[in-house]
This record gives C-alpha cells, sequence and structure tokens, in this order.
C-alpha cells in the first residue's frame, strides 16, 4: 500500500525558502522603487515650483517701485508651504534684486542686477539751448531726434562740410530747455554714499590675488587713502575698490562686476574688464580697452566751476558697452570744454547721459543725452557742432538694461547667481 506521507528532502526545503526570499527582496525593492520615485517627484516638483515663484518674483519688479533696502513678502501659489520673498539694495546704477522662494524644504534664490527698459528709444536728446545743431563731415544721426526749435542744419569746418544725404535718418521732435532724466539717473549723485555706507568688510589686497565673492554674501571692501594701482589682480563679484586720491587699473588685471570708487580712475590701454567706476573729478579710459555690459562710467560733479579736466574721457580704439553719465547740478554754466569726450573710433553701445557738452567723434549705438555738441578742430572750438560722429539708435538692442529708460519698466541686465 502507497503512502504520501514521504519525507521531503532538506535541501528541496532550503531551496524553496530561498527562492522565497529572493522573491519577497524583490517585490520589497520594487515597492521601495516606487515610493522613493513618488518622492522625487513630488521633490522634483515642489523645486519647479520655487524656481516658477523666483522667476514670478522678477516678473512682479518689472512693474513696480520697491524702496531700497527692502524686503517684501508674496506668494505666488495656493501652497501653504510656500514662502518667497523679494530684497531689494543698491549696486552702483542697478537694483541688487534677490528673489528667495521655498516649497517645503525645496529652496531656490535668483540674484540680478535690474535697471530700466527703454520704450521710447532717442537716438539724440538735445537741450534747446536757442542754438541750432550744425552736422559737419561724415556725421550720421539715424533714430528719432529731440531738436532745439532752430532745428538742424548743414555746417563748415576747416573746409570740411557735411557729406550725408540726410540730415537725420529719421523723424524729428522739439526738445525742451532741460534733460528729461528720471529717479533713477538723479540718485546716481548719490550713490557713492549709499554703497559706502552699508555693511562692508574691510578686506587687504596683494598682487597675486584671486577673489570671487558671492552677492549672496557680505560686501568686501578694498580702501585705501593713497593711490591704488591694480595690477595682477582677479577681483569678481560683491566687491568695492576705494581710494581717496586715484585708482589705476592694468591691463594684467581682471576685473568683473566690482565697484571702483575714487575722485580720479584710469584705465590703461589693453584692459578687458566689466566694472562700474564712480569719480568725482576724471575718468580717462586709454586706446583700446574693452569694457563688457553692464559696464558704466558715472562722475557727478558738485563743483560750481568746471576745469578742461574734469569729465569722462575714452580714447580711440575703446569699445563700451553699458553707459556714461556726467551730471551737474549747475548744468547751466558757460563752458567751452567737453565733459564726455569719445574719440575717433571709440564706440559707446548703450547710452550717453550729460548735463554739460559732449564731443563725439566716434560712434554711440544707442542715445545721446547732452545738453550741448561741441568740437574743437584746429584750435578752434564749435559749439553744437558734430563732426564725423554717429549714433544709431535702431542697432541697439530691444533688450538693453539701463538708466535712462522707462522707469515703469525693469529688467534684468545681469544676472549674478
Amino acid at each position: 500500500m502507497f503512502g504520501w506521507n514521504k519525507k521531503i528532502k532538506a535541501g528541496a526545503l532550503q531551496y524553496v525558502l530561498v527562492v522565497s526570499i529572493i522573491i519577497l527582496i524583490v517585490l520589497l525593492s520594487f515597492i521601495l522603487l516606487l515610493q522613493l520615485q513618488q518622492k522625487v517627484a513630488i521633490k522634483n516638483n515642489l523645486y519647479k515650483e520655487a524656481i516658477l515663484n523666483t522667476t514670478n518674483g522678477f516678473n512682479y519688479i518689472s512693474n513696480i517701485k520697491l524702496s531700497d533696502n527692502s524686503d517684501t513678502k508674496l506668494k505666488f501659489s495656493n501652497n501653504p508651504k510656500e514662502e518667497t520673498s523679494i530684497s531689494k539694495s543698491v549696486w552702483g546704477v542697478f537694483d541688487l534684486v534677490k528673489v528667495n522662494s521655498k516649497v517645503n524644504k525645496e529652496v531656490f534664490e535668483k540674484v540680478g542686477l535690474v535697471g530700466n527698459l527703454i520704450s521710447n528709444k532717442k537716438a539724440i536728446y538735445l537741450t534747446d539751448n536757442n542754438t541750432p545743431l550744425v552736422v559737419v563731415g561724415n556725421t550720421k544721426i539715424t533714430g528719432t531726434a529731440y531738436l532745439p526749435i532752430r532745428g538742424i542744419k548743414r555746417g563748415n569746418i576747416s573746409g570740411h562740410s557735411f557729406y550725408g544725404n540726410a540730415l537725420v535718418n529719421g523723424s524729428t521732435r522739439i526738445s525742451t530747455s532741460s534733460l528729461p532724466i528720471n529717479s533713477r539717473v538723479k540718485k546716481l549723485n548719490s550713490v557713492q554714499n549709499t554703497i559706502l555706507g552699508g555693511n562692508l568688510k574691510q578686506i587687504e589686497l596683494k598682487n597675486g590675488d584671486n577673489i570671487v565673492q558671492s552677492f549672496t554674501s557680505e560686501t568686501l571692501i578694498y580702501k585705501d587713502y593713497q593711490r591704488i594701482k591694480l595690477q595682477d589682480i582677479s577681483l569678481k563679484g560683491n566687491i568695492v575698490i576705494q581710494s581717496l586720491s586715484k585708482i589705476v587699473v592694468t591691463r594684467e588685471t581682471d576685473l568683473e562686476d566690482v565697484i571702483l570708487i575714487a575722485p580720479e580712475i584710469e584705465i590703461e590701454s589693453g584692459v578687458r574688464a566689466s566694472f562700474q567706476a564712480f569719480a568725482t573729478k576724471s575718468i580717462y579710459i586709454n586706446k583700446n580697452v574693452n569694457l563688457a555690459y553692464p559696464s558704466y562710467l558715472v562722475l557727478p560733479y558738485k563743483s560750481s566751476k568746471i576745469e578742461d579736466k574734469h569729465g569722462v574721457f575714452v580714447e580711440e580704439g575703446t569699445i563700451l558697452k553699458g553707459g556714461i553719465c556726467f551730471l551737474h547740478e549747475n548744468s547751466k554754466e558757460r563752458n567751452l570744454d567737453p565733459q564726455i569726450k569719445i574719440d575717433t573710433n571709440a564706440k559707446i553701445v548703450g547710452e550717453v547721459i550729460c548735463q554739460g557738452n559732449t564731443e563725439l567723434l566716434g560712434t554711440v549705438i544707442g542715445e545721446v543725452y547732452t545738453n550741448n555738441f561741441i568740437t574743437k578742430q584746429s584750435g578752434t572750438r564749435y559749439v553744437n557742432h558734430l563732426y564725423n560722429g554717429v549714433i544709431n539708435v535702431r542697432e541697439l538692442p530691444n533688450e538693453f538694461v539701463g538708466v535712462n529708460g522707462d522707469s515703469n519698466i525693469k529688467g534684468v541686465s545681469k544676472w549674478l547667481y
């Protein structure tokens, strides 16, 4: 008689047990993988929401006015775990805006330099001083020109007449007796005090230093009462260099996004950099310098009398992408020296704002606001004469962000973080 109670070998039981454990491990691993994928998906969605909130933050400030050194809390969603903050401070001619968004435990931050977009581009805005604009030589104006009521006419200097076909390649409007500058430009008169009045950490510099300071960290400052010569050094980011005498930048120096402050500033030939410079007497940019966007040269002149060596002077072969501002509270003072001089074959891409006299022998791709044009030829000064100067605002990119545009339309000139 046969029976079914035969003993199963121990080896077979072990085999079944091992297979069962392997199957269990595979199933558990699959379940854990699904859970991990769900967590990663949730984390990814939260991070995407934080990124979107920072973008919404910069969109939010593009059409509103925030006070300096302010912190604003906002919510861009119904998520109770979302928290977005916007902080604004001053970095030279621009606003330094930081937008930080936290969604649950996910954090994203963006930092940018914010200025004004130009909604109504002007090639020239020339103050009406009851004198017409006289164009001579190879002068070419492209874009809308705001001119004195006496208009524009051809002229002659040392036997050179006007060689162009049209006096203005664009429409003309009548200007007023003063330059239309906005609140951002007016603040440049005191921006040095604003920068130096913040929380700054003193540092020492020596040749060979390579310093990178994030704009999410404290501002570093190197200050000297004597002349500072920047040579064989690299400085990038949230750094201020101040001299109570003069700053000289040599071609062995690498500067990016820093601010220079001194009565006199000189940039030697061959320098390639990006910075903002604030002086009270003079800024000299020597030959073949290349200053990348968004570089700005600002000289708010306080003295009641302007001397011939005071102003911003750009020599031939130099390219500056950004802007130049000469501000003078007593702008009606009679003076026959240029306070901004742009030499032959020099090019400015951006904006030139001069509450004084501008001598333009080179090219401006952008806007020129000035009280007067002046040129010195063969020992004679010619008032409101534009000699071989080229101004073309139509070639200025619509994305250009500067200081004298529409105060109600803002844009980011550079992302810093």
